[in-house]
């Protein structure tokens, strides 16, 4: 295959994830990203190949090719990112690289008509061209840092997508940035670079389709898995049984049963209430409905005034599992908070004082010490006389 050939197979990939990002009915902030991060690599494709027909104006395609770097650290955000994502600030951000990499482009069209050899000029783009590859670079150690950040705290299927964009991600950078520097010669370097550069463009936008795609149909799965229990199992015995007077009063529609598993899905199976700042705008976006389908389920069916009681709820229930249990008594009220899913200490006290009327660390002194009277009157009976 020829460098032309796989310059056109890039353009072909780049345009088809393009329209792909066009054709999705619910956009989200990253189909957009991703749409724009397309077009503009379809642009380093489409000037490359017209690079010896259009001569000097090959650079006005090449205006087009601003979303390069940023493009891919927005996509990143919106991939693993579930609240905050892309916001103007980080729009803002892209968009001066953006800018600085027109005003290059525009530089080298000049140079190329003859119209930009004057020495000022020569200055100004050789300070333009050293900031924009150090914010560059900057974008793509952010990049990998979207893949990195929040990775032990995220679903088995979240921590593969992590690992595979990574991967992919962390390949291509290298093999441009290292290998084809340090392992090519200099006499075949601007023929043999290419490879690495389109190759590895090529890999990156796959790659993304593909963990979009993965998401798309993991949260359609979520939707139409029908587990055995309809109604979440709560903290306490008397949720539960109000759980299940209502589940026998009450003819739950398909939709919402759907919603229900989905919801006891993520949050029980998957134990994402141990999430900190878990909110219930994250658990919608997961679930690919409203934020108001959430919060009437969780009111109606879940026993619960709100999705922030019914979350606590569920962390308390598993910090009263760590503070029965005698492999964690070294650690700490903070600690078990913490792993609970609370923010802090007083966040975590105030919700088990509302379930058990006490302190985590009453709660605790009390446990124990009852389990070892227990004990201790067992070893009582044990030695006790038998009556015959």
């Amino acid at each position: 295959m020829s460098l032309h050939s796989i310059y056109l197979l890039f353009l072909v990939i780049s345009l088809s994830m393009l329209i792909a990002q066009l054709m999705v009915k619910k956009k989200k902030a990253v189909h957009l990203a991703f749409a724009a991060f397309s077009g503009s690599m379809a642009m380093v494709a489409a000037q490359h190949l017209s690079a010896e027909s259009l001569g000097p104006y090959q650079y006005l395609i090449a205006l087009g090719t601003c979303v390069t770097c940023n493009g891919c650290w927005l996509v990143a955000r919106g991939l693993f990112r579930t609240q905050n994502a892309i916001q103007l600030r980080h729009i803002v951000f892209a968009g001066i690289i953006g800018i600085l990499v027109v005003f290059i482009q525009s530089i080298k069209m000049a140079d190329a008509f003859g119209a930009g050899s004057s020495t000022p000029l020569d200055t100004i783009s050789h300070f333009i061209g050293a900031i924009t590859e150090l914010l560059s670079s900057t974008v793509l150690m952010l990049t990998a840092w979207e893949a990195i950040r929040g990775f032990n705290n995220d679903t088995k299927i979240m921590r593969y997508q992590r690992m595979m964009f990574l991967g992919v991600f962390g390949s291509a950078v290298f093999a441009c940035s290292v290998i084809a520097t340090t392992f090519i010669e200099p006499s075949r370097f601007s023929n043999v670079f290419p490879w690495f550069v389109v190759v590895s463009a090529i890999s990156i936008l796959v790659t993304i389709q593909a963990i979009l795609l993965w998401q798309h149909y993991d949260s359609i799965a979520n939707k139409r898995k029908s587990l055995a229990n309809t109604i979440p199992q709560h903290c306490n015995d008397t949720s539960s049984q109000n759980a299940a007077k209502t589940n026998s009063v009450l003819t739950i529609p398909d939709d919402e049963q759907l919603l229900i598993d989905a919801l006891k899905r993520l949050l029980i199976d998957e134990k994402l209430f141990l999430q900190n700042n878990l909110k219930m705008q994250d658990i919608a976006a997961r679930l690919n409905v409203p934020e108001y389908r959430v919060s009437r389920i969780i009111r109606t069916y879940f026993e619960a005034k709100n999705f922030n009681q019914y979350v606590n709820q569920l962390r308390v229930a598993y910090a009263k599992d760590l503070l029965e249990t005698p492999d964690y008594n070294h650690w700490t009220i903070l600690v078990i908070g913490l792993e609970s899913g609370f923010a802090s200490i007083g966040p975590f006290n105030r919700a088990f004082k509302s379930v058990f009327n006490c302190s985590p660390n009453a709660y605790r002194q009390d446990f124990h010490n009852n389990s070892n009277n227990r004990n201790l009157e067992f070893k009582i009976d044990e030695k006790a006389p038998i009556n015959s």
